[in-house]
């Protein structure tokens, strides 16, 4: 998914880790059925594009290109900003 495609605001849904090992995604059925366990939002600055998101231990900006890195390459879903 190419970063250009990401708008301030978007979500962006994605699994992290081992999907049977996680309650969250034992309760939650993404899209078309989906894996999903996590979620993080589009910012953009004058730095670039980056992802808010809840990351052990903190609530943090990672760089658009690690998350998609973690998230083996591209986010599971992409939903468009709802402003």
């Amino acid at each position: 998914m190419p970063t250009h495609a990401f708008q301030q605001g978007d979500m962006l849904f994605t699994q992290l880790g081992n999907i049977s090992d996680n309650a969250i995604a034992a309760v939650t059925e993404g899209l078309s059925g989906a894996l999903v366990n996590h979620v993080g939002v589009v910012v953009e600055n004058k730095w670039g594009i980056f992802v808010l998101e809840a990351f052990p231990p903190e609530v943090r900006v990672t760089s658009l290109e690690v998350f998609l890195k973690r998230s083996g390459g591209q986010a599971r879903m992409h939903l468009g900003s709802c402003t």
